[in-house]
């Protein structure tokens, strides 16, 4: 019985140092997927800021043709 006793506290211990690997590495990939989130949220407001000043710079080139057009009748 000793020895069965042995072989299951043997067989916990594995297990407990598995699952402890096993949390750290989710650990792990929970942290790195959130600085992926992050990453992806600045790209997002980067583009967003990009997208806002083309917009404004077609506006601009708007006016400016239709300003050389009025210069030019």
């Amino acid at each position: 019985m000793d020895a069965l006793n042995e072989n299951y506290k043997e067989a916990l211990e594995k297990y407990i140092n598995l699952q402890e690997v096993l949390v750290q590495q989710i650990g792990n990939d929970i942290e790195r997927n959130s600085e992926d989130i992050r990453f992806e949220m600045l790209k997002k407001q980067i583009n967003e800021q990009r997208l806002t000043i083309e917009k404004k710079s077609l506006e601009l080139a708007k006016e400016n043709l239709k300003t050389i057009s009025e210069e030019t009748e």
